[in-house]
C-alpha cells in the first residue's frame, strides 16, 4: 500500500491498456485491467481525493473473465475503500498505476453509509455477447419471428464426475418471438426431468437481441427467457456413457432442442491420480497430505511457507502443490524451492482452473496411504508445532472429522495486524446451519481426515463465490464433528490484494433492516435493493442450494430444506437470524440476506 501519494504523473496509459469496474460502492470496488500488448499483469491504484490509498495486482481469478476469453480470467482487482473514506464526499476512482488514465466506469463521488446494497456482478453481457458470436450454430440473420433460439449460457463437459451423488446446476435462455415456453426438460437417455425454473427474467438476452436484432414490437418473449435447474446425478451412472438432452417445449406444442451430446460419467477412482512423492516412513507418526494450490506465488513469501513446512516437527507428511498455470520462470522458482526435499511434488496445469478447482485438483491427487489432508496457501508462514498439536487434537476423538486453529494476521512489512482471527467476530463451528450461511473455518488452518474425500469430491460446480474450505467444513459436519484449537498455528499475510483476507464482521456491520426501513419511501433505492438481492440469489442461495443437494445425496444428512427454493426455507432462514441475534454471532445478516434473496427471486417470478 502506498498511502498519501500525489497521483499526477503526467502520463498517458498506453492504447493496449483496458479495463472495466464492474461495482463500486463504499465498501467493494471490482474490476479487471489488462494489457492487450503484453503477457504483462497490471498494477491499478486505488484514488481517494487525488491521493493514491491503495494498489493491487489485477491477477485475481474470475470465471466471467476466462469465459469472455479475458488474459485466462487472471486480470481482476479488487478494493475495499470504506477504511479510506470519511463521512464527507470523497473523489473515487481507479487508475492504471504510473499514469493518469482511469480505468473505464471508476469514477464516483462516495462517503461512509449506512449499509452496503452492492455486489459484485459478472459482466452477463460481455460473456453473452462471447458466448453467441462463437457459436457457428446460431445464425443471427436467419431469426425471424417463428424462429425458436436457445442456448446454454456454460457447456456440458464431455465428462463429469459424480462419485458418490452429485446435484449439478443447469441455466440458460431459449425464446420464441411469439410463443411462451410451458416446460424444460432435461434428459439422461429415457430419463426426463423437467428444470425448476423458466419465464424468468434474462436482462443480458434481452439487450443483446434488441440491439443486434433491431427488433420491433413485444420482446417480452425474449427478456423471460430465463431457465434454470439442479438435476441429481447418481452413483449408478458412474462408468457409462449418455446422451444428454435439453428441450423446449412451447405453449402451442412445438419443441426445440437446446442441447445433445453424449456425456460419459468415469468410476470414481478414476478421478483420483495418487500423486508421486517420498516420504519419511515414521511409524510412530501418521502421514499427511499437505494440499498447496498456487498461482504466480511471489518468490520470497513462497519460500518462506515453504522452509515452514520443512521445519515441522511432525516429519511425516507429502506437499501436493498444485500450479494453476504460471509462467516458466515462476515455475523455475517453485522448482527450485523444493528440489532439496523429495516430499514436495510439484502439479503444474496448462488451463487455470482458479483456486477453487485448483484445491480441487490438489486433493484429486492425495494417496489412499494418508491419514489425514491439510491446506496450505502460497504465502503463509507455519510455526513448526503447527501439524503436530493439530494431529493430537483430531486423534483424542475418533467422531472429529476437521480440526481447525486460530492464527495471528501479519502485514506484508510483517507487522501484526492481529494477534487473532477473531479479534471482531465470533468463532462458531457445531451448528451446520451457521457454518453453511457463513463459515468460520478457513482453509489453511484445518487438518481432517482422508475420509472426508469421498463425500467432498468432485466439489459442486463453482457458482458465486464458491471456496474449497467451505466445501469441506460443511462435509465434515455432516459426517461427524469438527473440533478447533484456541491458539495461533501460524501468520496469515494480509495482502492488500488478498481476495478475502481478514473478514471483520462487527466494524462493517450495519442493522439490515434498519436501512431498509429508513429509506422505504425512495423508489430508486429500494430498485437498487432488490437488484442487489436478485444477484445474492444467484451468486449465494444457488451456490448453497447445490451443495446442500450434493452433501444431502452423499452423507443422507437432510439438509437442503434451508435453500429449497420454497417459503419454508425463508422461515428458516429468518428463524435461523431470530437465533443469530439472540445468540450474539456474527454472520454479516448473511442468513437474513439469504432469505431476502429468496424473496427477490420470488417476487420477480411472479412478474414474469
Amino acid at each position: 500500500m502506498t498511502a498519501n501519494s500525489d497521483i499526477k504523473t503526467g502520463v498517458i496509459a498506453p492504447a493496449g491498456y483496458e479495463g472495466y469496474t464492474d461495482t463500486i460502492s463504499e465498501f467493494e470496488i471490482y474490476g479487471w485491467a489488462i494489457d492487450r500488448d503484453s503477457d504483462e499483469k497490471l498494477s491499478v491504484d486505488l484514488v481517494i481525493d487525488n491521493q493514491i490509498v491503495a494498489t493491487c495486482r489485477a491477477d485475481i481469478y474470475r470465471e466471467d473473465l476466462k469465459d469472455a476469453g479475458i488474459s485466462n480470467g487472471h486480470a481482476a482487482f479488487h478494493f475495499a475503500p470504506y477504511y479510506f473514506l470519511s463521512k464527507k464526499k470523497c473523489d473515487v476512482c481507479v487508475r492504471y498505476s504510473g499514469t493518469d488514465t482511469l480505468v473505464q466506469n471508476s469514477r464516483v463521488i462516495l462517503r461512509q453509509s449506512s449499509y452496503n446494497f452492492e455486489i459484485f456482478k459478472p459482466d452477463y453481457h460481455l460473456k453473452l455477447r462471447t458466448v453467441i458470436e462463437s457459436n457457428k450454430q446460431i445464425n443471427l440473420s436467419d431469426i425471424s419471428e417463428k424462429s425458436c433460439i436457445g442456448m446454454l449460457d456454460d457447456d456440458i463437459p464431455d465428462e463429469i464426475y459424480i462419485g458418490e451423488g452429485l446435484a449439478y446446476y443447469v441455466s440458460g435462455w431459449v425464446f420464441n418471438l411469439s410463443i411462451p415456453i410451458t416446460k424444460v426438460d432435461f434428459s439422461i437417455d429415457d430419463k426426463c426431468f423437467s428444470l425448476e425454473h423458466i419465464n424468468f427474467p434474462r436482462d443480458d438476452v434481452h439487450t443483446y437481441f434488441s440491439e443486434t436484432l433491431k427488433l420491433k414490437g413485444d420482446k417480452k418473449n425474449i427478456y423471460y427467457s430465463g431457465f434454470s435447474g439442479i438435476v441429481e446425478l447418481m452413483p449408478g451412472l458412474s462408468g457409462m456413457s449418455k446422451k444428454i438432452r435439453i428441450n423446449a417445449v412451447f405453449k402451442n406444442g412445438t419443441e426445440y432442442l437446446i442441447f445433445e451430446k453424449e456425456v460419459h460419467f468415469p468410476v470414481q477412482m478414476d478421478d483420483l491420480i495418487p500423486a508421486e512423492a517420498e516420504y519419511h516412513d515414521n511409524a510412530s507418526q501418521p502421514l499427511i497430505a499437505i494440499c498447496m494450490a498456487v498461482y504466480a506465488p511471489k518468490e520470497k513469501p513462497f519460500i518462506r511457507q515453504i522452509e515452514s513446512i520443512k521445519k515441522q516437527s511432525h516429519t511425516d507428511w507429502i506437499c501436493i502443490i498444485s500450479d494453476d498455470g504460471s509462467d516458466e520462470q515462476t515455475l523455475r522458482e517453485i522448482n527450485n524451492a523444493i528440489l532439496d526435499d523429495k516430499r514436495f511434488c510439484l502439479i503444474h496445469q496448462q488451463r487455470e482452473k482458479g483456486f477453487y478447482h485448483n484445491f480441487e485438483y490438489a486433493l484429486r491427487h492425495v494417496p489412499e496411504n494418508v491419514e489425514y489432508v491439510a491446506f496450505a496457501d502460497q504465502d503463509d508462514c507455519w510455526y513448526p508445532d503447527k501439524l503436530e498439536r493439530l494431529v493430537k487434537k483430531i486423534e483424542s476423538d475418533n467422531a472429529i472429522t476437521l480440526v481447525y486453529s486460530d492464527m495471528k494476521i501479519v502485514s506484508e512489512s510483517g507487522e501484526i495486524i492481529s494477534e487473532t482471527y477473531w479479534k471482531n467476530r465470533k468463532n462458531y463451528y457445531k451448528d451446520i446451519s451457521l457454518v453453511m450461511a457463513a463459515n468460520t473455518v478457513t482453509g489453511a488452518a484445518t487438518l481432517f481426515r482422508r475420509s472426508l474425500l469421498s463425500k467432498a469430491l468432485p466439489f459442486p460446480q463453482n457458482i458465486g463465490n464458491s471456496f474449497h474450505d467451505h466445501v469441506i467444513a460443511c462435509t465434515a459436519l455432516t459426517t461427524g464433528k469438527i473440533a478447533y484449537i484456541n491458539d495461533p498455528l501460524y501468520d496469515y499475510i494480509q495482502y492488500d490484494t488478498s481476495f478475502i483476507g481478514h473478514c471483520d464482521f462487527q466494524v462493517a456491520q450495519v442493522n439490515l433492516l434498519w436501512s431498509l426501513i429508513k429509506k422505504i419511501h425512495d423508489f430508486s433505492y429500494l430498485r437498487q435493493v432488490f437488484n442487489y438481492f436478485i444477484e445474492v440469489y444467484n451468486a449465494d442461495y444457488l451456490r448453497l442450494k447445490l451443495l446442500s443437494r450434493t452433501l444431502e445425496l452423499r452423507t443422507g444428512e437432510r439438509i437442503s430444506s434451508l435453500f429449497n427454493d420454497r417459503v419454508m426455507s425463508m422461515m428458516k432462514l429468518i428463524t435461523l437470524h431470530l437465533k443469530v441475534k439472540l445468540l450474539g454471532q456474527t454472520t454479516n445478516d448473511a442468513e437474513l440476506k439469504l432469505a431476502l434473496a429468496y424473496l427477490s427471486r420470488k417476487i420477480s417470478k411472479l412478474f414474469s
